[in-house]
């Protein structure tokens, strides 16, 4: 071990390798408190070292530093994910990848960065030249690159060109394969897949290609109505309206929005509410179709920002309102009369136990409704019960209660990944115990 740890000094200076468990503190927790079976998955947890290189070729001597010492590596951007992507099962070297962040070459087309850029100075950049990107975090002044691509899926964007791994969201990914020394690899259209939400497990992300598009002016609306069928009928017709040019529809059935501490002031407890991000040539053609749905658009205020309230936010907020509540992960059916009857299938069943939320996302294969409901339960019997019925009545589950991708459910093809992985970590040294095995199935006795 003392080897170990003084082989990473030597790499990257004293400073930037942290063996205090004081320090460490913070490396080893993320949102994954969010979920009431995860809270004590990984409450001792334990590591060697973080370690924080700030070139490339620093990180390929501590990945071959790392392998020649069996040592377990998981690497970490910001730490923001909601299901324990990235804090380690079996100690070993904790990689923080944010020194790593410069922008590599910037043009018209395509953005190409280091693996621990953050979303919001890529943004900048871009902007600077006339364009954006077309998909990003909700936590993007934070967040790195890298990390939404190994542990995150939907995000601002996704209403019109889909999850990270829709429509060719990450254009080219370069990694390290855990090997002595390591190898380079680059990944284009399909071979994405082995990256993509996979947790790190799999290759050491260094660099990444996003395309740009053109830059528009967003601006934050939020939309009341007095019943929840509503509120979703609207958010339908602005995602499937290619003429509303939007960056986030997000529907949310009462009292969800009267949960949202810092605005609440906007809403009652009995409204649902939409929140959207317009650009400002499509505002007047949203409020006409809010209108004809019963509804009310108001612009949302200066502060705080429309963007800390959607997607995995909303779970901060209803269990800052209630400590007890969790949440899910769901998809409905790409139909829209079809989704609003699985909706009401589960307000029949569970009644005020699961409120929902919906955030609209483009996909290959049309609109898709993609639920975080709220569930007011912190039993695991009940959180089951809730993923079995959605089950039952085909609504698909990605379960945010497991630390494991194959029980998440968001990549599908899990024995090619494991394939792919056989080649690129034959130690099984990159955040082992997060790829192929079970986690929730034990921990819920299902």
């Amino acid at each position: 071990m003392t080897d170990l740890i003084g082989g990473l000094i030597d790499v990257v200076g004293e400073r930037h390798v942290l063996v205090e468990p004081a320090a460490q503190q913070r490396f080893l927790r993320d949102f994954s408190w969010y979920s009431p079976v995860l809270a004590d998955a990984f409450v001792d947890t334990r590591i060697d070292a973080v370690v924080q290189p700030a070139t490339l070729a620093e990180l390929a001597e501590l990945v071959a530093l790392g392998v020649r010492h069996r040592a377990p590596m998981t690497v970490r951007g910001a730490g923001t994910g909601n299901y324990g992507q990235s804090v380690p099962l079996y100690g070993g070297i904790l990689i923080d990848m944010r020194r790593l962040n410069r922008i590599v070459s910037l043009g018209e087309v395509s953005v190409e960065v280091e693996a621990g850029a953050v979303w919001e100075d890529v943004e900048v950049a871009a902007r600077s030249v006339g364009r954006e990107l077309r998909i990003m975090p909700t936590t993007y002044h934070v967040a790195t690159v890298a990390g939404f691509l190994a542990g995150g899926s939907g995000g601002l964007g996704a209403v019109t060109y889909g999850r990270t791994w829709d429509n060719h969201n990450f254009a080219s990914v370069e990694l390290l394969s855990a090997e002595d020394p390591p190898r380079t690899l680059r990944l284009e259209g399909d071979d994405l897949r082995f990256v993509l939400h996979t947790y790190g497990t799999v290759g050491i992300v260094t660099r990444l290609r996003l395309p740009l598009v053109a830059a528009h002016s967003w601006q934050g609306w939020y939309a009341t109505f007095e019943s929840f069928d509503a509120c979703y009928e609207l958010g339908w017709e602005l995602s499937d309206d290619e003429a509303v040019l939007k960056r986030l529809v997000s529907v949310h059935e009462a009292p969800i929005p009267s949960m949202f501490e810092p605005v609440k002031r906007l809403f009652t407890p009995d409204q649902s509410a939409a929140l959207l991000m317009l650009d400002e040539g499509s505002v007047e053609r949203a409020r006409a179709a809010v209108g004809r749905f019963g509804g009310v658009l108001r612009p949302w205020p200066n502060k705080p920002l429309i963007t800390e309230f959607p997607f995995a936010h909303t779970v901060l907020w209803t269990k800052k309102h209630d400590p007890a509540s969790t949440w899910l992960q769901t998809r409905f059916k790409n139909d829209r009369q079809v989704a609003l009857e699985q909706v009401h299938q589960l307000q029949a069943r569970f009644g005020r136990r699961v409120v929902n939320h919906i955030e609209f996302v483009r996909t290959p294969d049309g609109l898709n409704p993609s639920g975080l409901p709220a569930l007011f339960t912190s039993d695991p019997r009940e959180i089951d019960a809730v993923i079995a019925f959605c089950e039952q009545i085909g609504v698909q589950v990605a379960n945010p209660h497991s630390y494991v991708v194959k029980e998440g459910g968001m990549v599908k093809d899990i024995a090619a990944v494991v394939a792919f992985k056989a080649r690129t970590d034959p130690f099984g040294l990159l955040n082992p115990g997060k790829l192929d095995g079970t986690f929730y199935a034990g921990a819920v006795n299902r």
